[in-house]
């Protein structure tokens, strides 16, 4: 059952990508907001599961997990049209007549496995590279952060496309 529902996530996470869903700059916006506007909603739940998790305290929670992501999230929404735009480059003799540039593409579908000691910080910030990217995500919250993974599970769909409620081992999911 477990890996059929892994299955179904990354089939349905492929598609997507297919579909074009992530692909467009104000789409990757929109799906930052959203990840920004959940840290905001639920800073107070965050900062419990970091605390019921990890014993870590407010401060420690906030300075090292919620604002590090929010800071991220505002630092790439503020450079992601640079970062997306075609850029030229060197020409060889070759392609003298030719025009010649790098351009950003996403590449698809990313696992992000999240590791237990920081649990938000290591499972989001990813994300907000694969989202700024274009990409789509599969997320594994650390199984050993119960409170993180169960605050995750039950409230960012909310906010983004649909996300897998299901506890899974990093070992199935590979």
């Amino acid at each position: 059952a477990v890996e059929g529902e892994i299955k179904k996530a990354v089939q349905q996470a492929h598609l997507s990508f297919r579909q074009g869903k992530t692909r467009p700059l104000e789409r990757r916006r929109h799906f930052l907001r959203q990840l920004d506007l959940f840290l905001v909603d639920k800073k107070e739940d965050i900062l419990q599961a970091l605390a019921d998790d990890l014993h870590k305290p407010r401060g420690e929670g906030i300075a090292y997990e919620w604002m590090t992501l929010r800071s991220s999230i505002q630092h790439v929404l503020q450079h992601l049209s640079g970062w997306a735009k075609p850029r030229s480059v060197g020409k060889a003799v070759i392609n003298v007549l030719d025009t010649v540039q790098i351009v950003p593409e996403p590449l698809g579908v990313v696992t992000i496995i999240s590791p237990w000691n920081y649990p938000f910080e290591l499972l989001l910030s990813p994300l907000i590279g694969a989202i700024a990217a274009g990409n789509c995500a599969v997320l594994k919250p650390s199984e050993v952060s119960s409170s993180t993974e169960r605050v995750l599970a039950e409230n960012l769909h909310k906010y983004l496309d649909k996300v897998s409620g299901h506890s899974l081992s990093s070992a199935t999911l590979l």
